[in-house]
């Protein structure tokens, strides 16, 4: 029973703050700092650099090939496995072994590059979206902003607003 109690005036206490903040805060906007990076300009124009890049395309391509390498050994392995000796077993699984060690690190190289694509985009627009956000509240007479996957409860009073800041990101 005490349990029950405590728990009860724990829900109480969240209920009641709930309803403070959206009784305070007037109007409420999300935001969704990754998807409008993502979706700039700025960050397309980079990941297109990127691709360009004759190491990264050459790390593309490699990939691309030891996939293509690894789908034809299981297709080799599939029709002709049955008939190996165990010594030919052996060498087909450490051959398709290496092949997926290559793989791993080629993915993980690529990933690296566009890591640092996406940095350098955020970097550079966390010094402008403050301003961005600042903007578009005054516009809007938004008296809260909150990252989109921060909002608990999205009510008839929310506004996403990541749209606006990705025209803006743009200009």
């Amino acid at each position: 029973m005490m349990n029950f109690i405590k728990t009860f005036a724990l829900g109480s206490a969240v209920l009641v703050s709930l309803f403070s903040f959206s009784a305070y805060a007037g109007k409420v906007a999300i935001f969704s700092p990754e998807a409008a990076i993502m979706n700039s300009k700025a960050y397309k124009n980079n990941v297109d650099a990127l691709n360009r890049k004759p190491e990264f395309s050459k790390m593309v391509t490699e990939y691309e090939a030891k996939e293509n390498e690894l789908k034809e050994l299981d297709k080799e392995g599939k029709s002709k496995g049955l008939t190996w000796s165990e010594d030919q077993v052996a060498e087909f699984r450490k051959k398709v072994d290496y092949l997926k060690l290559d793989m791993q690190g080629l993915i993980k190289k690529i990933k690296a590059e566009q890591k640092s694509v996406g940095e350098k985009v955020m970097t550079d627009a966390q010094k402008t979206i403050p301003e961005i956000l600042a903007k578009i509240a005054k516009k809007e007479k938004i008296d809260v902003v909150i990252r989109a996957d921060a909002a608990v409860h999205i009510g008839d009073k929310t506004v996403d607003i990541t749209e606006q800041v990705i025209q803006e990101l743009n200009k």
